[in-house]
């Protein structure tokens, strides 16, 4: 079980004490690394064991952003609201949605439009539901939207992107499956994604649109509503290097071992 040492490790410099240094091991257990404050540029950090606003029935009115710019997603609707439930993942807990009519929605972001390039991760897992399931989009501003959802072109449910162009994947949803780490870097036609640990892939050509404003589990319209568990999610206003998303895909499988 990795532990934090407490203090900057010093050279020689390897593999193993520069990722002490960020507080964890790979392949070890949960540590101090933050992807919300130790990568610089996040504007909006949710994490499902941090920040959770609930009435007693575990139904939730207020997902806090960590990075402390007020970013929230919120939802006053009884009937809207993801439910917390515990021990989802590696003994954390996620926000369920109903895959009918549940969403939060932050307003405006502080500071106005994230335009490209950028970066979103989430820790999420798909669930039986529609045709089409939005994960994550812009819900304010319907001219900036950036879409992450997945869709049936055929009988399986594939990756989608969009921001202003649509981006069709051949990667299954896994329905019902299991938790995956998604990051997407966000750069028009050099768009690419990772999955859990997979190295880059694309590129892709997924237009320019920015986003100004977050809705999970939904489109602009409230339409199509995603059956969705939703565990982590951040988004950075930069192209993250290689460097930074090994850190996350480190630091999600030492805190959450997804794979």
């Amino acid at each position: 079980m990795g532990r934090w040492t407490g203090k900057w490790a010093s050279g020689p410099w390897n593999l193993a004490s520069w990722t002490r240094s960020f507080g964890w091991d790979i392949g070890a257990g949960i540590v101090a690394f933050n992807p919300f404050t130790d990568i610089s540029g996040c504007i909006v950090g949710l994490q499902s064991d941090l920040g959770i606003i609930k009435d007693g029935s575990d139904r939730v009115s207020q997902w806090i952003d960590q990075t402390g710019q007020g970013n929230s997603a919120l939802q006053a609707t009884n009937a809207a609201k993801f439910v917390w439930t515990p021990n989802e993942l590696n003994g954390y807990p996620a926000l369920v949605a109903d895959g009918i009519d549940d969403l939060m929605q932050s307003s405006i972001f502080t500071g106005g439009l994230v335009s490209q390039p950028n970066t979103t991760f989430f820790i999420i897992k798909g669930m039986n539901g529609g045709i089409a399931n939005r994960v994550c989009s812009d819900g304010i501003g319907g001219v900036n939207r950036q879409v992450l959802y997945t869709g049936k072109p055929a009988a399986t449910r594939v990756w989608k992107f969009y921001a202003g162009a649509e981006t069709v994947t051949t990667d299954p949803e896994d329905e019902g499956g299991s938790y995956h780490l998604i990051i997407v870097v966000w750069n028009g036609a050099n768009s690419y994604w990772y999955k859990d640990n997979s190295p880059r892939l694309g590129p892709y050509n997924i237009g320019t649109l920015g986003i100004d404003s977050l809705t999970l589990g939904a489109d602009k319209d409230m339409l199509q509503d995603a059956a969705f568990n939703y565990v982590s999610l951040g988004l950075y206003n930069s192209l993250l290097s290689d460097a930074n998303i090994t850190l996350l895909q480190g630091w999600a499988n030492s805190k959450y071992n997804i794979w």
